[in-house]
């Protein structure tokens, strides 16, 4: 190893870290984008650097810290550095390569033939568990391979639901519109709901069809299973008709907050964070009261609780004594409950029922696109998913990618957003038209 690689290698861990900054996005926003740049200038380097390059990124590989290499790998075009990460895979599991550095393979260019029929089956083989991305990596690009892959897993009716999202949403990026179609169309095979938790390949077809292709089907598919009496079903359908950005997802979201099942109620708080809604806030002051044993199951946090960090970020306002709602998530006090309760109560005549906030703003185009660089993950996806259903534009964001590879999206999001009048503050919109306000 030469310490002129060593050198290059430390300085991309620096870039990294100021691209992944938590600090604050607006503020900071340029100065992040000029590290993506140095960061995608090294992988130039290294991808030029020849076998001393090579050399560096493949002892790291073996580190006990191991993901900045396999991040510069799978960007490189070298077939040995390819083949470095798919080796890494087979023989350690996905996790040990990391879901970014893995959906980053072969994005830009399709694998190698024989690397791409290597993972192919580390997938069909069900080694590692659930393998969604590498499958992910896979279907970057549509190929004859690709789409005989795609095929075999819809076969496999029993294990399918793991693969839903990662399969629906690579048929709308190849255009295959009518296999979505038809995929709504076709009753699924009955399931044990406790064990698939309403997991329904349908839902995720409805919609990246309504996303991609502005289909009406596509809605008229999630508004139909979003009222249906299958509960779970019905509310991963409502979560993506608020990722849609659609008026209709409030009343039924309203009616989910009210649910007794936790894993209902879970999927109403993440609609309504997406919604942000001041109409919602009266089911979330419902939810809030209720008894703090009505836990979430997978935080074990009370659901009350995050009714009332819910209603923080819609309005941006806690009571003097509420500091807490900007903390990191943990149990309140009851004393702070019902403290957060009257305080909500008092300030809910403060907002229009049927606009859209967040924390407390009248949303717009331009703060939905300052999320796409959140510290959190929760705006990051709901602003991936509202920008395009809203502008009917895609800029190739992709929320499951970090600021390296989502550089070039972000920047066209920001120049659009900057002098767009598709969005009305608060309002709503959809494929570049507006909606009328939801009335309640």
């Amino acid at each position: 190893m030469t310490n002129e690689w060593e050198e290059k290698y430390q300085q991309a861990w620096q870039a990294y870290g100021l691209v992944v900054s938590t600090e604050s996005i607006p503020i900071f926003f340029e100065e992040r984008k000029t590290a993506a740049k140095s960061f995608r200038e090294l992988i130039q380097e290294f991808d030029n650097g020849g076998p001393a390059a090579l050399e560096i990124l493949e002892h790291y590989t073996r580190s006990d810290y191991p993901y900045m290499a396999f991040r510069i790998l799978v960007e490189m075009t070298n077939p040995d550095a390819l083949g470095l990460v798919v080796t890494a895979i087979s023989e350690s599991g996905q996790a040990r390569v990391g879901k970014n550095a893995i959906r980053i393979l072969g994005k830009q260019d399709p694998l190698p033939d024989d690397l791409w029929q290597h993972l192919a089956k580390v997938v069909e083989q069900d080694q590692f568990g659930n393998r969604s991305w590498i499958l992910e990596a896979l279907l970057n690009h549509k190929t004859t391979s690709s789409i005989e892959l795609v095929k075999r897993l819809f076969a496999r009716q029993n294990r399918l639901y793991i693969y839903n999202d990662v399969l629906a949403k690579a048929l709308a990026r190849w255009g295959d519109f009518d296999q979505l179609s038809q995929i709504i169309q076709t009753p699924p095979e009955p399931v044990e709901e406790d064990r698939y938790y309403g997991n329904d390949v349908r839902i995720d077809a409805a919609f990246y069809l309504a996303l991609h292709s502005k289909d009406e089907h596509g809605i008229e598919a999630l508004l139909s299973i979003a009222e249906s009496d299958e509960s779970h079903k019905a509310a991963q359908a409502i979560l993506k008709l608020a990722y849609l950005a659609r008026p209709e997802a409030t009343l039924l979201v309203d009616k989910i907050l009210r649910s007794n099942d936790d894993f209902v109620v879970g999927f109403g708080l993440s609609s309504t964070q997406v919604l942000g809604t001041a109409f919602l806030a009266n089911a979330l002051l419902y939810l809030a009261s209720k008894t703090p044993e009505f836990r979430d199951d997978s935080t074990s946090i009370p659901l009350a609780d995050e009714a009332i960090r819910v209603l923080y970020t819609i309005t941006g306002q806690s009571g003097p004594e509420q500091k807490h709602l900007e903390l990191p998530v943990e149990e309140l006090t009851q004393e702070s409950r019902d403290e957060s309760i009257a305080f909500y109560r008092a300030i809910l005549g403060n907002f229009i029922l049927s606009k859209r906030y967040s924390q407390g703003e009248l949303l717009t185009l331009p703060l939905l696109v300052d999320n796409l660089t959140s510290r959190h993950i929760g705006p990051i996806w709901k602003s991936a998913y509202n920008l395009p259903a809203i502008t009917g534009l895609d800029f190739g964001f992709d929320p499951d990618l970090d600021l390296i590879s989502n550089l070039d999206a972000v920047i066209a999001w920001r120049e659009y957003a900057a002098t767009s009048t598709v969005l009305e503050p608060g309002g709503w919109a959809f494929n570049g038209q507006p909606l009328l306000d939801p009335v309640f």
